[in-house]
């Protein structure tokens, strides 16, 4: 019995939203979106910037909500304040509903940004600042890392863009003017590819982009929140290795921040929790499940598959040590040499993926002057006819 057109339709919904689930795209995704453009330039370090300004309004001896009238009337009138106006009305206003500070932080700050700032004001002043220094500190070392990984990779991506561009030019407006001169039967490989290519490019292009966009929300949602045996043995190869370092860096970095400010290990991984992905909560649901009765352990705490065994190794050397300030300082520790370790697998890559786009640069290059060579050919041979 064939399908009715609303049932077909039907189909076609469900199966689309199973997709869109599947690649991490859901109600939750549009409020992310919204509060993305919302805060737009409202990057960490200004997040931060402003906790290090509401710090020392308290500190001076101003309560929370005359901290925040303060920060409304300095910035008033001035856009490039603007946000930070913004982000103090929403704190004021939830002073006013009697709710925390770190409630109305909420749609304005990160929820790592907002963690921190809970435990580190619990701590006190002198804790909260030595948490924003920490945290500052590991951004600019992930940045570090990120900017040296694309130095190699900036030139022979920009040359291939380049040539691609060129490319689309050359199969669009400039070989279509000899075809007359260049039967199809009579074209060269080079010449078939780069107009096929081009026609293909221009007629496909909201399609390939569409896919790639799919594609790379599926490739992030299963990176980050699939936690299933396949996605975790991938995770000593490229690029996992390198994800999976870096996340090591900044969660067991904020975890040892807490530790050494106010929490225990158990109440910081259960705090870490509430606002990381589905990645990290694997990992943190052991700590939790390790500690429930306890920290008799450190080592066997944090031995989750996160850190390497190398790390593992010098964590448990720290752990079994009875300074009780070097076990909490463990954490940080690790963390430093997970970052170095993410470090080192990016250095190692930047060298393959910039061979790589030379090499496809280099072939479209060729392609282009092939089929240029193709069209001065044929003029060639119309000249002596």
């Amino acid at each position: 019995m064939a399908l009715s057109k609303e049932q077909i339709q039907d189909v076609a919904k469900r199966g689309a939203l199973i997709v869109l689930e599947y690649a991490g795209i859901n109600y939750q995704t549009w409020d992310r979106v919204r509060c993305f453009f919302r805060t737009w330039g409202f990057s960490k370090q200004r997040q931060f910037e402003f906790v290090q300004d509401f710090s020392s309004w308290l500190n001076d001896g101003c309560s929370p909500s005359q901290a925040c009238r303060s920060i409304m009337e300095a910035g008033k009138g001035d856009k490039r304040l603007q946000q930070e106006v913004n982000a103090a009305t929403s704190i004021y206003e939830a002073l006013k509903r009697g709710q925390s500070i770190s409630e109305g932080m909420v749609d304005w700050f990160d929820p790592e940004v907002v963690t921190l700032f809970d435990a580190g004001q619990q701590a006190g002043s002198k804790a909260l600042t030595r948490v924003v220094n920490e945290y500052l500190k590991q951004e600019a070392e992930i940045k570090r890392a990120k900017g040296e990984f694309w130095k190699p990779v900036k030139q022979p991506l920009t040359y291939f863009l380049m040539v691609l561009a060129f490319m689309m030019v050359m199969g669009l407006f400039v070989l279509p003017q000899f075809s007359d001169l260049m039967p199809p039967e009579k074209m060269t490989f080079p010449v078939r590819f780069v107009l096929g290519f081009s026609e293909w490019v221009k007629v496909m292009w909201p399609y390939v982009l569409l896919a790639f966009l799919v594609m790379f929300m599926a490739a992030l949602h299963f990176v980050t929140n699939n936690t299933s045996k396949m996605r975790l043995s991938l995770d000593g190869y490229f690029p996992l290795n390198i994800y999976k370092n870096f996340a090591a860096m900044k969660t067991m970095k904020t975890l040892g921040i807490l530790v050494e400010t106010r929490y225990n290990l158990h109440k910081a991984a259960t705090e870490l929790k509430r606002n990381s992905n589905g990645y990290m909560v694997h990992h943190l649901n052991h700590i939790i499940r390790e500690t429930q009765f306890g920290e008799s352990d450190l080592g066997e705490a944090l031995n989750s598959g996160l850190l390497s065994k190398r790390l593992m190794f010098r964590l448990r050397n720290a752990a079994n040590s009875p300074d009780q300030n070097r076990k909490k300082s463990a954490i940080s520790i690790a963390a430093d040499r997970s970052g170095d370790e993410a470090v080192r697998a990016l250095i190692g890559t930047r060298q393959f993926v910039a061979f790589f786009l030379w090499i496809t640069m280099s072939l479209a290059l060729l392609m282009v002057i092939s089929s240029f060579m193709g069209v001065i050919s044929s003029l060639f041979n119309m000249s002596y006819r």
